[in-house]
């Protein structure tokens, strides 16, 4: 995995990261900030560090704020409480082993047509609103 080129534009609420693995490139475009389902996400932090990019974003509500983790290493993306995703053609794809999550994605039409049999599919168009619907509830 190498990072050939990192865009955070906060003020034009946009980043972009393509990201070259040995067998696929992959280009994470969204947006900085967005509401979702009644709450804020932000993209808080992208940063590359041996060998691997971290990016941190935050989830800001009325009850509480978390925090989920991003690491992309040199084989695959972990994802905090969502599990391991391999890079694939148009983005990652890999199990979710919380059962709360996979629930909620389950009911959710939206959330559902990125599943094919049991593999989550995460599209590097509008990457972190895909992974943010997951957190949406």
């Amino acid at each position: 995995m190498k990072v050939q080129n990192i865009v955070f534009n906060r003020i034009g609420n946009n980043v972009s990261v393509l990201i070259e693995y040995p067998n696929v490139n992959i280009q994470i475009l969204d947006q900085i900030s967005f509401n979702l389902r009644g709450f804020n996400f932000e993209v808080s932090s992208i940063c590359v560090d041996n060998n691997s990019l971290k990016a941190v974003m935050s989830i800001i509500s009325g009850k509480e704020n978390k925090k989920i983790s991003f690491i992309f290493t040199q084989k695959e993306l972990i994802i905090d409480q969502l599990g391991s995703f391999l890079p694939s053609e148009e983005g990652f794809t890999g199990k979710i082993k919380n059962p709360e999550i996979l629930f909620k994605a389950g009911v959710d039409p939206e959330i559902t047509t990125l599943f094919s049999e049991d593999q989550l599919f995460i599209p590097q168009m509008d990457f972190f609103k895909t992974v943010a619907k997951l957190f949406a509830e």
